[in-house]
């Protein structure tokens, strides 16, 4: 349920079709800074917390990232 929106020049757009989902997000680098910012948006209530969940357990197989803004604990 998740494919890239191409072309995308800012970063890595993914549409995220599954159910209860609804929605998008974009991870990109900072022109400015050195992190990656992420943005997430649903129209499904609950949709962002799926996305964010599904995401943060892709992105921990990567052990060099930091992902404590996006596990809230």
């Amino acid at each position: 349920g998740w494919s890239p929106e191409l072309p995308n020049y800012e970063g890595i757009r993914i549409q995220c079709r599954d159910a209860g989902e609804a929605g998008w997000f974009l991870l990109r680098m900072s022109l400015h800074d050195p992190v990656m910012p992420l943005n997430i948006e649903s129209s499904a209530a609950g949709g962002v917390d799926r996305i964010r969940k599904r995401l943060l357990a892709l992105l921990s197989t990567f052990y060099q990232l930091d992902l404590s803004a996006l596990d809230p604990k």
